[in-house]
């Protein structure tokens, strides 16, 4: 039996080079799927039969569970502004400027507070089983982001030097139970899963703003 249409790979990965063949493709270009963590009230849950209280692929629909484990490269922080749309609150613009201007008079979300209209949005690129996906911690999760970023920071380390778990916790606030991104430390990562993010970093790292979009990276929550 011939093996000619049996793919064969050679060459680096996307993260290591640009691929032959896609040279004029840009970080603008790409897709990188965001993680989201379903809520009760999340249209796929409702809609599509997914279950609450677990991760999924916003971009490919995988379930990812109650837990998986990541190796964080980049750290974002921004702004979403919110407008109403009938009884939800949905994106309206994003700024990278934390003191930009059309941020003026907005009510920023804090715990509970379901008249905001902008909240603060700490992202991270990550990957998840050797490919890159979008961690965005906001609203009752942003201090988890900020939980992340500082072990690190303050250890003096490359972000990627360790390798995390994503959890889940519970929280319920005048009856109602909604999920909470959370984390836990498994280790250092391996040289071999150091490298891999170290060349994303090198790749993608200074075009956060391109690959890290609000729109196309998942199909909604």
């Amino acid at each position: 039996m011939s093996n000619a249409l049996a793919p064969v790979k050679r060459g680096g990965q996307l993260a290591g080079r640009t691929p032959r063949g896609l040279e004029d493709i840009g970080a603008e270009d790409l897709i990188i799927p965001k993680v989201l963590l379903l809520q009760f009230n999340s249209k796929l849950v409702k809609d599509q039969g997914k279950t609450a209280g677990t991760y999924i692929n916003g971009g490919t629909m995988e379930d990812l569970g109650k837990t998986f484990e990541f190796i964080p490269i980049k750290a974002t922080k921004y702004v979403d502004a919110l407008k109403p749309e009938g009884k939800r609150m949905v994106f309206e613009f994003r700024t990278y400027k934390l003191e930009d201007e059309r941020l003026a008079g907005r009510r920023f979300f804090p715990k509970g507070d379901l008249k905001a209209n902008a909240t603060t949005v700490m992202s991270f690129l990550v990957l998840i089983n050797g490919l890159p996906a979008v961690i965005a911690f906001k609203s009752t999760g942003y201090n988890t982001g900020k939980r992340l970023a500082s072990q690190s920071k303050l250890l003096g380390e490359d972000l990627f030097n360790s390798k995390y778990r994503m959890t889940i916790k519970s929280e319920t606030k005048e009856g109602e139970t909604y999920f909470v991104m959370d984390f836990e430390r498994v280790g250092p990562s391996s040289d071999a899963e150091f490298k891999t993010a170290e060349d994303t970093y090198n790749a993608l790292s200074g075009r956060m703003h391109e690959v890290d979009t609000p729109e196309g990276s998942s199909k909604g929550e």
